[in-house]
């Protein structure tokens, strides 16, 4: 079997981010890993594992928690195509947040998270493992100490975090030309001496500290501790949605030798092969570490103590439940192990040489037969650890056979001037397309393509700076501000033509590639009218509009607050997430209904899938064209009619929080387009005849979702498929390039070969 995953490029190029860590110059306070002495590591794996000797177990598709950063994704791409290629189980990864994997984790529709920082979530570790719903693969230890460099069940030795800045800040670089401009900046207090270094530019009085990202643990344990030093009185936190955009805003002010602060961990390859300080903070205390539990528990997160993170390591932890389904798996995980110096660079060959995930796994399972070999063990002896890996070794043997298969368009001259940057803000449809086009790029016209992680947020700076090249599915609706004022000054280019925001083209004209976006708040078809094929009655027989969710309320109980009713909002970080807080306020909702939000596309997809089959009650935001809705009975609830004068009002109050509107209204439904940087779209007229032609009908976007969710499969097998079933379709996109017949042979000479 070819193991094949499209992941996207962690190398996104945002605006001016973050700073780094692994280099510690921070003197005799820095904190130090303190060596975990009494709880014998393998105790609670062996108890969990044990299973009749020599009995095969059932196998089942494993399910990885992926938390959106490097070193997790190298730990997923190898033990995923370890256990694909030499166990033959099938696997797939589940995105979230740590929050969502906080529930998934224990609910088992998540079996596995390889890296898991124990440290942030030190009350939820301990009542977990304690009750029996996880276990920790290297045995359940103090989660604020570190067990031994390799210690079986470990996945990274030192897992440190903080604040850092580049010490060309602070000691200057002579083989750069750069001077020192922060000689006495040595601590996190010290920022203040120093914040028009940082300037925010939307606030220039303040500086600006990038924090980690929205709907992590550690965003809220750094928001605890900026109250705690009151620093929010000279430094605004700016709070990127994704690691690449993270990533991303670190990396490009450090290699222009500019100012920045900025929260990041390590072992990454952004702080172990950067030349980094990380800030002092007071020393680690269990007082202070119970105020920080005390206020993440709830917003604003303000802690009255604030001090440095417990500097400790990460280890598999993995569902309860599964871990006794599957003992052979579970020794595996639990023998694996990649060293930080290795895994850094497995990190950094990811972005330098632009290849996917699975590559970075091919190669350092070629390059480190040694090392793997070893974690292939089978105590239970159902399993031939032989047989095993002659599995692993051919289909490494095999990986060469399919690169470099793309001919390349020579005689009209290359198809693309350069790498070609897709905008991955993170939810299905969008995946279609970008799988799609993707494809069709790279095996037919020759080109270099990659994913940039972010959301709506981001996106509307790097599409605009052109760190990011196309949009494929712009929600012109959400953004019409922002919208209007780039396609009017050029920096951006509509596909489909500059037009209202808030109206609809014909369905397929040029350049779409949603003819009808609607999105609003839901609920199940049954609740209103029953199901009598599943025997399910009506519940809410006279819920028709937002408003009337009021006199259900009970039916939609939070667990965390029953006096009120629970709705699940869009996702942190998407425009849709601020509109909805704004509406939500507007229609003084608050009173009854807490809004949950997802931190990803994955964790609220299964908010509404999962009581759905169930036949259960919930309300929740979504959007179509998508297979959660299309595929469903579902029913949007009625909000007043859209108006400009709402419009307005939504728009401004979307500007900053708490997105408090005095107006609310229904989202206007229109289309979707393709939008592009202006620049790239003169650099690569090709692509951009190829993106404008492009267009799947709702019925077969919406099927190809389905599909992925349903198979078991990889987004590449989803344009596969398609491809395959319609190529009377896609060769209509190309039939207009001075090339095409070249390109329609490639790409079809590239399907004969998938499996």
């Amino acid at each position: 079997m070819l193991a094949k995953y499209i992941k996207p490029s962690y190398l996104g190029i945002l605006i001016g981010l973050i700073g780094m860590m692994f280099v510690m110059a921070c003197g005799g306070d820095d904190p130090t890993p303190v060596p975990a002495t009494s709880t014998p590591a393998p105790a609670a794996v062996v108890e969990a594992t044990e299973a009749p000797a020599a009995k095969a177990p059932e196998k089942e598709v494993i399910k990885f928690h992926d938390g959106q950063w490097g070193s997790n994704w190298v730990h997923l791409a190898i033990t995923r195509y370890i256990l694909e290629n030499g166990y033959g189980y099938e696997t797939e990864e589940v995105q979230g947040t740590t929050g969502t994997q906080k529930l998934t984790l224990v609910e088992g529709d998540v079996h596995v998270n390889m890296e898991t920082w124990r440290m942030n979530i030190p009350v939820w570790y301990k009542d977990e493992t304690a009750a029996g719903t996880i276990v920790d693969l290297a045995g359940t230890t103090d989660p604020l100490t570190a067990l031994p460099a390799g210690s079986p069940g470990q996945t990274v030795a030192v897992a440190g975090q903080g604040f850092y800045v580049p010490r060309y800040m602070i000691e200057g670089d002579a083989e750069r030309g750069i001077e020192a401009t922060a000689p006495d900046l040595k601590s996190v207090e010290d920022l203040r001496k120093y914040k028009h270094l940082f300037s925010d530019p939307n606030d220039p009085d303040k500086g600006a500290v990038y924090n980690c990202i929205l709907g992590w643990a550690c965003q809220k344990v750094n928001r605890a501790k900026w109250h705690a030093y009151d620093m929010y009185t000279d430094f605004n936190m700016i709070e990127p949605g994704g690691s690449a955009a993270l990533k991303a805003a670190i990396v490009a002010p450090y290699e222009a030798g500019e100012a920045f602060v900025s929260y990041y961990w390590q072992p990454t390859d952004v702080i172990n092969l950067r030349d980094m300080v990380m800030l002092e903070e007071p020393k680690w205390n269990q007082e202070c570490q119970d105020s920080i539990d005390a206020a993440v528990e709830a917003e604003p997160y303000e802690a009255e103590l604030g001090c440095h993170f417990p500097i400790s390591d990460t280890h598999a932890v993995v569902n309860a439940e599964f871990a006794k389904r599957q003992p052979q798996v579970i020794e595996f995980l639990t023998n694996y192990y990649v060293n930080a110096k290795s895994l850094a660079e497995a990190e950094a060959y990811k972005s330098e040489a632009g290849v996917e995930w699975v590559d970075v796994a091919i190669k350092y399972l070629r390059d480190h037969r040694d090392v793997w070999t070893t974690w292939i063990t089978d105590s239970s002896g159902v399993f031939d650890p032989a047989e095993v890996i002659a599995s692993i070794d051919k289909q490494l043997s095999l990986e060469a056979e399919s690169k470099d298969l793309t001919a390349k368009v020579k005689e009209h001259g290359p198809a693309c001037a350069e790498t070609v940057k897709f905008h991955d803000g993170q939810w299905g449809s969008n995946w279609v397309h970008l799988a799609i086009t993707r494809y069709i790029l790279e095996n037919g016209y020759g080109c270099e393509t990659e994913e940039v992680q972010g959301t709506t947020g981001t996106q509307k700076l790097t599409l605009v700076e052109g760190d990011v090249h196309i949009n494929m599915e712009t929600w012109r609706m959400n953004i019409p501000v922002w919208y209007k004022e780039n396609t009017e000054n050029g920096k951006i280019i509509d596909l489909a033509g500059t037009t209202d925001p808030l109206t609809s083209l014909p369905a397929g004209s040029p350049g779409q590639t949603v003819a009808v976006a609607g999105q609003g708040f839901y609920v199940p078809a049954y609740m209103v009218n029953g199901d009598a094929e599943r025997g399910i009655e009506a519940t809410a027989p006279d819920l028709k509009t937002v408003q009337d969710l009021r006199k259900y309320k009970h039916l939609f109980a939070d667990p965390s607050d029953p006096d009120k009713g629970q709705v699940f909002n869009c996702i942190l970080g998407w425009e849709c997430q601020k509109v909805n807080r704004a509406k939500w306020h507007a229609y003084d909702m608050y009173t009854d209904f807490n809004m949950i939000e997802p931190g990803g596309s994955a964790a609220l997809k299964a908010a509404v899938v999962a009581p759905y089959e169930a036949g259960e009650a919930f309300v929740s935001y979504y959007w179509q064209p998508t297979d959660v809705i299309n595929l469903r009975d579902m029913i949007m609830l009625e909000e007043p009619a859209w108006n400009q004068e709402c419009q307005d009002a939504t728009d401004l109050a979307v500007e900053s929080e708490p997105y408090e509107s005095t107006i609310g209204c229904h989202f206007p439904i229109s289309d979707t387009h393709t939008v592009v940087n202006a620049e790239f779209a003169e650099r690569n007229p090709r692509v951009i005849t190829f993106l404008t032609n492009y267009y799947v009908e709702p019925k077969p976007l919406a099927e190809a979702e389905a599909y992925k969710s349903e198979a078991g499969v990889e987004w590449v097998d989803v344009a596969i498929k398609y491809l395959k079933e319609n190529g009377d379709v896609w060769r209509q996109w190309i039939a207009t390039d001075p090339d095409f017949e070249n390109i329609i042979a490639n790409v079809d000479k590239q399907l004969a070969l998938e499996d």
